[in-house]
Order: C-alpha cells, then structure tokens, then sequence
C-alpha cells in the first residue's frame, strides 16, 4: 500500500485525504468528510504530527487508517445510503 512515505509526499497525502482522495477503499474506509467530529480532529492530529516526526510516519498512517475504517465510525451509513437509515428515527 503507501506506508513507506517520504517528506516530500507526506503533504500530498494529507491534502488528498481531507479532500476525499483517499483511503479509496470504500468498503473498508469512510471519506474524511464523512467522519464524525472527534474522528476527523484524531485525522488531523496524525497528520500534524507526520509532518514534524518522520521516523513515526508509518504509526500515524496506522492510526488514520483506523480512525477512518468503517467499523470505528457511526456516520458511514452516509456514504452508503442516499436517505437516512429510517428505522433509527
């Protein structure tokens, strides 16, 4: 996959996964912009913190990629359903 990053595209990989890019895994993963609050700022928190500690790249990109899989998540029915999930309301 892309664990093995380096500086120079650690930037690239955060402005593609706040724009929606990537994981692009759909069925595994949920678009950033799906994410509930408290999952989105743990995304930006890695991220932040890729762009200062190099040698825990690898770790942080774990922790986003768990932050954003679908079983960690509440809104990912958002992504799959056009219309909310009725039996809830």
């Amino acid at each position: 996959m892309w664990f093995n990053i380096l500086k120079d595209k650690w930037a690239m990989l955060t402005e593609n996964i706040l724009n929606d890019k990537l994981p692009t895994n759909r069925k595994k993963y949920v678009k950033f912009s799906n994410l509930d609050d408290i999952n989105q700022r743990m995304v930006r928190f890695y991220l932040e913190k890729g762009k200062h500690k190099s040698q825990h790249r690898k770790v942080y990109l774990q922790q986003i990629l768990s932050e954003m899989s679908k079983s960690s998540n509440t809104r990912f029915d958002l992504e799959k359903f056009d219309e909310p999930n009725r039996r809830y309301m």
